[in-house]
């Protein structure tokens, strides 16, 4: 009763929001009259107006004169995105990112560790085990795919389209078991026994989202999460996080280590408790595409295949369904460490998928059952 969308008004208040990308002007008339001495709201309208180009509109003589002074910038940019970087030998993608070990999040994190390795080079911190924090941007319909053969700039800003740069952070064992609890925020808590329940938690964004490699861990996904999306601990008696290892020894509350990310989750981005500015050993300056380019025109073509980094806890009889690309169908057979059956389209864009948490000895992926 609060809203009047036609109107524009929101507790009798008027609001507007400009288009994506330009391709709305958001504009609020206000009708101001004078009374002892003072203006006056008496009156408001709120409207959108197409920007020239836009549907709806027309390119008049303004939108011409700038679009030829702005055409050599554009050119300049398709240029740089057309900037070849290497080429992959096998399909890479982030369609199955947020259920099974990933290709695209092993790249980023890769790229990450090594970047960290040669800035820590003969410093203290050297000594410290290295593991890496990284997150697939894109997931769902929006999911990065893109095939065997030479990668671009373009294809780059896809696997990784924020202008972050990669930071070193000192953090405890402590520190690390609630970073990946709170990464594990992103599943809904299931019953045992019980099938095709819902896997993701509607609002937790896939980039919050974090693996990291260099440990080897579970989830059980029948406790609680341990901390809620805002960071905050709302079940101080649970965690999924278990058998929570580095090179196959058990991580204790008080081991040290460093650890490789961006600077978006280092400054607080994604409300990750106990991670801040003041644990940075290491400030990053370059930008993490390019760290990201490098990596590739070293290592390129034949980047590994996922590690084995993390898994789901058994819990037979349980599982689990959550949408995704519906180009995740072409690389179904190759996720060999879950079991996942296509159950068929979900939307737009997207494929429904089932999750059962099978033993670990009847992982496998179903043909597709559309």
């Amino acid at each position: 009763p609060d809203i009047d969308a036609a109107a524009g008004l929101i507790c009798g208040k008027p609001v507007c929001m400009a288009g994506w990308g330009g391709s709305h002007l958001g504009v609020i008339d206000l009708d101001l009259r004078r009374d002892a001495g003072r203006w006056r709201p008496a009156g408001a309208s709120v409207a959108l107006r197409a920007a020239d180009g836009a549907p709806g509109s027309a390119v008049g003589p303004l939108g011409a004169r700038v679009a030829a002074i702005a055409r050599p910038a554009l050119h300049a940019l398709r240029d740089s995105l057309r900037q070849p970087l290497g080429e992959i030998a096998r399909p890479l993608h982030s369609h199955f990112a947020l259920v099974a070990n990933d290709p695209c999040t092993q790249l980023i994190a890769d790229a990450q560790r090594a970047h960290v390795e040669s800035a820590l080079s003969g410093s203290s911190w050297a000594e410290l085990p290295l593991v890496s924090a990284a997150s697939a941007f894109r997931t769902g319909a929006d999911a990065v795919d893109l095939p065997p053969g030479p990668l671009d700039r373009s294809a780059l800003s896809r696997i990784y389209p924020y202008p972050n740069v990669i930071d070193a952070l000192l953090v405890d064992g402590a520190g690390l078991a609630d970073w990946l609890e709170m990464a594990a925020g992103l599943y809904e808590t299931l019953t045992k026994g019980r099938r095709d329940q819902p896997l993701i938690r509607p609002g937790f964004p896939g980039f919050n989202f974090d693996v990291i490699a260099g440990l080897e861990y579970q989830i059980d996904l029948s406790r609680p999460a341990r901390f809620d999306p805002y960071g905050q601990l709302v079940a101080p008696d649970s965690r999924r996080i278990v058998r929570l290892e580095c090179e196959g020894r058990p991580v204790r509350p008080s081991d040290r280590f460093i650890v490789a990310a961006s600077s978006y989750r280092s400054g607080g981005g994604g409300n990750y408790p106990g991670l801040s500015p003041e644990r940075i050993v290491l400030a990053g300056t370059r930008p993490a595409q390019d760290i990201l380019a490098e990596y590739i025109r070293k290592h390129g073509p034949h980047l590994p295949p996922p590690r084995p980094v993390w898994s789901f806890v058994p819990l037979p009889g349980t599982g689990a369904v959550f949408e995704t690309g519906q180009g995740a169908l072409a690389h179904l057979d190759a996720v060999t460490d879950r079991r996942l059956t296509a159950l068929g389209p979900a939307g737009p864009g997207l494929t429904r998928m089932r999750l059962e948490l099978a033993p670990a000895d009847a992982c496998q992926s179903d043909a597709p059952s559309l």
